[in-house]
């Protein structure tokens, strides 16, 4: 794998992979995009770059991935600006396990 970046930003987690997956439906953004609105605080995940550097793309399940092809910056209101390296991604959300309950849960901002 030529890129082995793997990033946090909160409550996502950009992790490089190979290639992507087959099926993916692209995204239209116009060099600018929420990936992710707090749910509770309204604050917004944005990735920006230019549409020719930045492919987002989308699974069946709503699960993103991005094609970094130049300079991409992810952007929070809580969180430093972070600058990815070219390549492909995939984004997870946290999750976290409630003992009490015996659950895995998507951590909510």
């Amino acid at each position: 794998m030529k890129n082995k970046n793997y990033y946090r930003h909160g409550d996502l987690s950009f992790h490089p992979i190979e290639k992507l997956p087959e099926g993916l439906k692209k995204v239209k953004h116009k060099g600018k995009f929420v990936l992710a609105l707090g749910e509770h605080t309204g604050h917004k995940h944005v990735i920006t770059a230019s549409r020719q550097a930045l492919e987002i793309l989308q699974d069946d399940t709503g699960k993103f991935y991005l094609n970094i092809k130049a300079v991409a910056k992810v952007s929070h209101e809580e969180h430093d600006t972070i600058t990815f390296a070219p390549g492909f991604y995939q984004m997870e959300h946290e999750r976290e396990f409630d003992y009490f309950l015996g659950e895995v849960a998507r951590v909510q901002d």
